[in-house]
């Protein structure tokens, strides 16, 4: 009850929120609610207001999930130096208010889904998500590397959710595609955040990345998934989702591009360079569906 109660007074109100929004991974669930909202438009372009209430409602419960699993990663994120001065490592918020925090959110976001005319596959979707990622790819993590499995499955669900919510068929090849994207995209934005960190994971008994395979080979890995990321962007263009000639042009080159600095990164081998492609990598996948988005809402508006 501390925590409810000192939120009424100036300093530790402000404090609270911060950790709050901290607990929420704010920039990642904006990022997946985003993704949701352009699988909601490449079917259905000429409705809009729906597309946002199911952003909405993946974002809220992305922020459920997401508190959820700061929950239960509190006394693993203690053992790194990236992770230790958390919230809840810190002791910036208690473990009663996250576990009401994710309770509320995640509720409010299935509630969400749950108004969604078309179907009820968005609210199973939403449903399966909370239980590869908290279930299973949270636990799991600290065992095996196999924790990917569950882990890039629930990467994708988002985009189907939006897919489905817009009426579109789970058979469709355009829904594969943007599936594939974000299915691939995950390995290297992993294998990235292992090499920026490195010396933290060697450290610990996490079976991670480097502690499964060498340097070498997650770097040949790397290449290998983000060239596949590329050439699925490119599927973006071939499928038809990049409706102008100006948006085609940009993302091939996005593709292109990704992978000659992943090449030119990767060889160098700093933490710097890894880090720069790391953000890269998240800023290309981000330009892509913000072409999506923001081309359907002018040529349909």
């Amino acid at each position: 009850m501390t925590d409810f109660h000192d939120i009424l007074c100036g300093n530790r109100a402000a404090q609270w929120l911060q950790s709050s929004l901290e607990l929420c991974k704010i920039r990642l669930s904006l990022f997946v609610g985003f993704s949701s909202l352009a699988s909601y438009l490449i079917y259905q372009p000429l409705d809009f207001w729906p597309g946002f209430l199911t952003a909405g409602a993946v974002f809220i419960l992305c922020c459920g999930c997401a508190s959820l699993n700061n929950l239960q990663d509190r006394h693993w994120d203690l053992r790194f130096e990236r992770t230790k001065k958390r919230a809840l490592p810190g002791q910036r918020i208690s473990p009663l208010a996250a576990g009401s925090q994710s309770l509320i959110l995640i509720a409010s976001g299935l509630i969400l889904l749950d108004t969604i005319p078309v179907t009820h596959l968005p609210l199973i979707l939403g449903i399966l998500s909370i239980i590869l990622y908290n279930g299973l790819y949270t636990p799991l993590k600290s065992m095996s590397l196999l924790s990917l499995a569950p882990g890039v499955l629930c990467g994708v669900m988002p985009c189907l959710i939006g897919w489905t919510a817009s009426g579109g068929g789970v058979f469709d090849v355009r829904i594969h595609c943007v599936v594939m994207i974000f299915g691939l995209w995950q390995l290297p934005h992993l294998g990235l955040l292992a090499l920026s960190h490195a010396r933290d994971y060697k450290n610990n008994d996490i079976p991670g990345f480097l502690r499964q395979v060498s340097e070498t080979s997650l770097k040949r890995m790397i290449i290998f998934w983000t060239m596949n990321l590329s050439l699925m962007m490119v599927c973006l263009i071939l499928q038809g989702i990049m409706i102008s000639s100006l948006t085609r042009y940009i993302v091939l080159f996005q593709a292109v591009s990704l992978s000659a600095i992943c090449l030119m990164k990767i060889s160098r081998g700093k933490e710097s360079s890894y880090r720069f492609l790391f953000i890269h990598l998240n800023t290309s996948l981000l330009l892509v569906m913000v072409l999506i988005v923001s081309e359907r809402m002018v040529l349909f508006a």
